[in-house]
């Protein structure tokens, strides 16, 4: 048991809410988001909305989410924040 039982719930909570924007096509909008206000490229919110696409199409092997997540980690002018959601994803 967690001794933060407030963060597991909130874990969870937001867990939810982001599977719900994915699945509603709403992954773009944050990604965008991001690029205005925490410094993600062009490129990171491409290359992350394809990783994202990858996770939740159904069918789509993880290999290849894999593959998109490594190939944004390993880009040298990836910004810290992409390669962080990659990471985490």
């Amino acid at each position: 048991m967690s001794d933060f039982p407030q963060a597991d719930d909130s874990l969870g909570l937001m867990t939810r809410f982001f599977v719900e924007d994915v699945n509603n096509h709403r992954f773009r909008y944050h990604l965008l988001r991001l690029q205005a206000m925490a410094g993600l490229t062009e490129q990171d919110v491409e290359e992350l909305g394809e990783l994202g696409r990858l996770v939740f199409q159904n069918g789509q092997t993880p290999n290849q989410a894999a593959d998109q997540a490594a190939k944004i980690a390993g880009r040298p002018d990836a910004s810290p924040l992409a390669i962080t959601i990659a990471g985490i994803v």
